[in-house]
């Protein structure tokens, strides 16, 4: 499991690149939710999760930062697969 700190923040080099922006729940979270599908405890054969991640960019000398973007991030967990939903991308796996 990546370190948390990644989650929070990044820096960005010298040629524009950063870190990865990761979302994603623990794996027994996800083989919990695929069980009780697999049980038939959820009719619609998935289970939904919807989050806010708002965007931060920080000023110089670590100021408190500004918010340049905030969107849903939608994840779907069926029997077999999960699916991330965030802006106009997606990522299926499983």
């Amino acid at each position: 499991m990546p370190d948390p700190s990644e989650w929070s923040s990044w820096t960005v080099t010298s040629i524009n690149k950063y870190g990865g922006d990761l979302v994603a729940n623990p794996a027994n979270w996800v083989r919990y939710y695929q069980q009780e599908i697999a049980n038939g405890r959820y009719p619609n054969n998935q289970c939904i999760q919807t989050d806010t991640q708002t965007m931060l960019m920080n000023g110089c000398a670590g100021g408190p930062g500004s918010t340049y973007d905030i969107h849903q991030i939608r994840i779907v967990v069926q029997r077999d697969k999960v699916t991330v939903f965030r802006g106009n991308g997606q990522a299926t796996g499983n």
